[in-house]
């Protein structure tokens, strides 16, 4: 029989005496006993028994100099239990100090009028009882939410009232909240406003009968996003089996969910794709024998969504000629795997008796390895190519009729190229003729002018010698329009091997050749490319631009600017003088042949030469353009291939 220790504090020596003699006259079990006369005494006793403490404490609630529940409080401290039985004294069992007391954690109370061999001893070995058996739930209760902390899950548990009573360390970091913010229904704050009632009815109702329960919600985080959460609820029990309320864990589910709702949106926008290409989706599991069709798929064999579409009824819709290829392919592909991929195209009759024609692709996949793989699943499409088939039927008729044309139109073109050589060479033999038979009667003419002038000049009278020079002056201009016409001709059609050219060595030999006036000025860009081209084209060009410059200026001072800047493959020449300008309404004019802006008796001209620079200019690919205005000199640029 083991001796229990009674610790006793109480400032009546009577009523200490009373109790060791109700506790000694017990026959079942014995006791030792220490005392203490006041608060101070008892707390400094149970310092001194710390190593070996007392099996249980009768307290007196009244004490001289601390009140017995304050003892109580301190002997409890932090704890979350009195860490021994503790029995209460009182004169009043009643009292509000006795419910106090045993709220705090006092195991039971006996009044001191009923202190009695009988009486005592039940009471404090029922204590001690019910203490140890208090010690072993609590630290059953410790073991279980060590383990509820430390599991990777929420986890929370709720009691017989239905009020939550416990919510794991994981969860409150989850939520970023305390304990106190979460028991009872607190935790109704954190589950998104959508989701509040449905989650709680899951609950109430699952509670009302006794059933477990799963319910998806979102849950706030700490930082105030909401995440999807699954909670799953378990029934607890009591020893007894009787009821004792739920335990339930959550697991973050966030990723699922975007994995779902990105599925379901990929599979509604594969949907609608199929639906708005006219794809139908078929799909057959060998293992199972099943067979599906998307409702597009019916659709194109002219079948509504909810008619049977087998294999016996797909070989009786296609076309007699087309039957035995798309059996044997299918034979191939889903009995023997000897195919893993089919692409066919074939025509399909209707029920309706429309024929139309279909392409269809699918590929297997396949179980098992080395002789044992065979297929497993056969998915595939189907489209409706009708409308690709006749556009391909009437292109190839189209291609037949181009290529029946084409042949007629390169003879015609060969026909059209003979022509033109033919009339080219008559433009030639035009040009020799006007070079050589026309001149020969005009030198004529300008050599009598000249014998007539030289043999009797002195002896005519002043304005018959005008008019001898006037005479020589037109048929000078005439031999100038004759060569002008020549050149113009000519201008598209010169042949000769490119050359890389110093374009500022060309202008400066142009320049020198025209011989400006001394009191004239002419700068040339100091930077200049080299390009790689026929060199009269170009020289001609420029020799035009630049003597207009000069021929056509007011001014004996007059100034021009020659320049070329590169512009990807082309050179963007420049000449830009100050003279007189050309009033905008002449800018088209100008280009045209036989077009002068003065009369030739002012400043000789044939009216040719910019009709030769843009005829010349544009045969080589390039353009011209003038910016002018009257009085203010004139700028033309044109553009001239690199190569």
């Amino acid at each position: 029989m083991n001796t229990l220790q009674v610790a006793i504090i109480d400032d009546s020596v009577e009523d200490r005496d009373l109790m060791r003699w109700a506790l000694h006259n017990n026959l079942e079990q014995q006791f030792v006993f220490v005392e203490a006369e006041n608060g101070r005494q008892g707390l400094g006793l149970w310092q001194q028994l710390d190593a070996n403490p007392p099996d249980v404490i009768l307290l007196d609630l009244r004490l001289p100099d601390i009140p017995g529940l304050e003892v109580l409080q301190k002997l409890k401290g932090s704890s979350e239990i009195v860490p021994v039985p503790v029995i209460i004294l009182t004169e009043t069992p009643n009292s509000a100090e006795v419910s106090a007391a045993l709220a705090v954690g006092a195991q039971d109370f006996i009044a001191k009028s009923q202190i009695n061999p009988e009486t005592l001893p039940r009471i404090v070995l029922n204590a001690i009882e019910r203490f140890h058996l208090l010690k072993k739930l609590h630290q059953s209760e410790s073991h279980f939410r060590m383990m509820a902390d430390a599991v990777p899950v929420m986890i929370w548990m709720s009691g017989t009232d239905k009020a939550y009573t416990f919510f794991n360390k994981v969860w409150l970091r989850f939520t970023g909240r305390t304990i106190e913010q979460e028991l009872n229904y607190g935790w109704l704050e954190g589950v998104h406003p959508d989701d509040r009632q449905h989650r709680l009815e899951s609950y109430i109702t699952a509670f009302e009968a006794r059933q477990e329960f799963e319910v998806e919600y979102r849950l706030r985080r700490y930082d105030g996003v909401y995440h999807w959460v699954l909670d799953r609820a378990a029934l607890q029990f009591n020893p007894d089996n009787s009821f004792a309320g739920y335990v339930g864990s959550c697991v973050d589910i966030t990723q699922r969910k975007q994995a779902e709702q990105a599925l379901q949106i990929s599979e509604e926008r594969l949907r609608l794709a199929t639906e708005v290409g006219g794809i139908g989706i078929w799909d057959i599991d060998l293992l199972t024998r099943t067979r599906n069709w998307s409702n597009q798929g019916k659709a194109i064999y002219g079948l509504a969504p909810h008619d049977m579409l087998d294999f016996t009824r797909q070989l009786s819709l296609i076309h007699p000629d087309d039957r035995e290829l798309v059996n044997s392919t299918v034979i191939q592909f889903r009995d023997y795997g000897t195919i893993d991929k089919i692409e066919l195209q074939h025509r399909i009759l209707r029920p309706d008796g429309q024929l139309r024609w279909v392409a269809v692709r699918g590929e297997a996949s396949h179980i098992g390895e080395g002789a044992e793989r065979r297929p497993a699943r056969l998915i595939g499409t189907i489209i409706d190519i009708t409308d690709r088939v006749q556009a391909e039927e009437a292109l190839r008729q189209s291609e037949a009729q181009l290529r029946a044309l084409a042949e007629t139109l390169e003879q015609r073109v060969a026909e059209r190229t003979a022509e033109l050589e033919r009339r080219n060479q008559e433009l030639d033999q035009f040009a020799y003729i006007a070079s050589h038979d026309l001149k020969a009667p005009l030198r004529a003419i300008d050599n009598l002018a000249t014998w007539i002038s030289d043999d009797a000049g002195s002896l005519l009278p002043l304005s018959s010698q005008r008019h001898l020079e006037l005479l020589r002056s037109r048929v000078k201009r005439m031999e100038d329009l004759l060569n002008g016409l020549l050149a113009y001709s000519r201008a598209d059609r010169y042949l000769g091997e490119a050359e890389p050219i110093d374009i500022r060595r060309l202008v400066e030999d142009i320049i020198e050749l025209l011989a400006p006036p001394e009191s004239f000025t002419i700068t040339v860009q100091p930077k200049m490319p080299i390009v790689n081209t026929l060199r009269v084209p170009l020289e001609t060009v420029l020799r035009n631009l630049i003597g207009n410059a000069i021929k056509h200026h007011h001014r004996p001072d007059g100034r021009v600017h020659i320049s070329a800047e590169e512009r990807g493959d082309l050179i963007e020449f420049t000449v830009k003088d100050d003279g007189p300008g050309i009033a905008e309404i002449f800018h088209d004019r100008v280009f045209m042949i036989f077009q002068t802006l003065q009369p030739r008796d002012q400043v000789e001209g044939s009216g040719m030469g910019l009709a030769i620079v843009k005829k010349t200019v544009e045969s080589r690919g390039g353009k011209i353009s003038l910016i002018s205005s009257e009085g203010q000199g004139a700028t033309f640029c044109f553009t001239w291939p690199k190569n």
